[in-house]
């Protein structure tokens, strides 16, 4: 009796989870899921990003946001968040692990962390592939924003 109930504990638990996972072929299928108006979807997320992968946790606002672009997008996205800073160095060595990148990855790799009023966040865009993550929360660089206009 006791492991019946020890069971059903664990899974209620599970049952009621806030993390939240969605996966999209394309932005317009993700428009029309919700997210963009939920604002799971970032403002510059780009009209032709395509196989995004979203998790996040209600409770904490925690996401990961995965994408891919046109290479030929991936600046024309960075350009359109203001501010923002590049990282470097030891921050931008955090910024690929927290985003699940080698550090081998890093030539083509550039890592921004997001400095709006509204959210911070981090992210990490392969120039070459156009394979981007976003991560939010990211509190940890928030001293290498400019102050807001």
């Amino acid at each position: 009796m006791r492991k019946l109930v020890a069971v059903s504990v664990v899974t209620s638990l599970f049952a009621c989870s806030d993390q939240k996972e969605e996966r999209y072929a394309t932005w317009a299928e993700a428009n029309r899921a919700g997210a963009v108006e939920r604002g799971w979807l970032p403002p510059f997320v780009p009209k032709n990003a395509r196989d995004l992968h979203d998790t996040h946790d209600l409770d904490t606002n925690e996401q990961k946001l995965t994408f891919t672009v046109p290479p030929e997008a991936v600046r024309p996205m960075l350009d359109s968040i203001a501010p923002r800073s590049v990282l470097e160095g030891k921050l931008a060595a955090k910024a690929l692990d927290e985003a699940g990148w080698k550090a081998s990855e890093a030539q083509d790799v550039v890592a921004t962390l997001l400095c709006t009023r509204s959210y911070s966040g981090t992210v990490v865009a392969n120039r070459r592939t156009g394979r981007t993550v976003y991560l939010r929360p990211s509190e940890w660089a928030m001293e290498r924003c400019p102050r807001p206009l």
